[in-house]
């Protein structure tokens, strides 16, 4: 005689067992998202410190005077007319003619300076018979009896020397020169002529 197979029925799950397991994949469910927060990077703290300065040209000229005391600045042709004595309007062969000069360097000039005779320009028909001589001199003042520094010396007329003459090293320097013009002897009767010189300051060092 077969037996027949009996049907053992299945014991219910134990609610307490349940809970803890849906606890467990709560936890693991929890987990997961905390690693995929974990790899997530953070933007990195930024300071910013700005500096900055303003910055301007420095000043600097020369400026000459005819009579010692009053000075003006004159880059353009023809010039500062400078005084000679009465025997510039009546020279004769081998006679000479003075005037003083002076050149500063000017109260708001942030440079000292270095100055040159680069030219010196002779026109009219008297000009090819002119020559000259600069000297510095302690004072203002020339005339025949005037001594100092020969600076340039029997320059023609026309020209370009390009000599180095004097420095100055403050604000307000002044230097005193001896202009001398001197007739040769092919100088026309009725003939008359002009020299212009041209002086050039460069800046040097930076006045304290």
């Amino acid at each position: 005689m077969t037996a027949t197979a009996q049907h053992v029925p299945t014991a219910p799950e134990n609610p307490d067992r349940s809970r803890r397991r849906r606890i467990a994949l709560a936890v693991g469910s929890g987990g997961l998202v905390l690693g995929i927060g974990a790899v997530v990077t953070m933007a990195a703290w930024t300071s910013t410190e700005r500096s900055q300065a303003d910055f301007e040209a420095g000043r600097f000229s020369i400026q000459g005077s005819a009579d010692g005391s009053t000075f003006s600045e004159n880059p353009g042709s023809p010039g500062l007319e400078i005084s000679f004595d009465a025997l510039a309007a009546k020279l004769s062969p081998g006679a000479t003619t003075y005037a003083p000069y002076a050149v500063q360097l000017t109260a708001g000039s942030d440079y000292a300076a270095d100055v040159t005779l680069t030219s010196s320009t002779g026109t009219g028909t008297a000009a090819d018979a002119l020559t000259y001589t600069i000297v510095q001199t302690p004072t203002f003042g020339c005339t025949a009896d005037t001594t100092g520094t020969t600076l340039v010396s029997d320059q023609s007329a026309s020209g370009t020397p390009g000599a180095e003459m004097f420095s100055l090293d403050a604000a307000g320097d002044t230097v005193y020169l001896c202009l001398q013009v001197t007739a040769g002897d092919d100088l026309a009767q009725g003939s008359t002529g002009n020299i212009e010189w041209n002086l050039t300051g460069a800046s040097t060092a930076p006045l304290s």
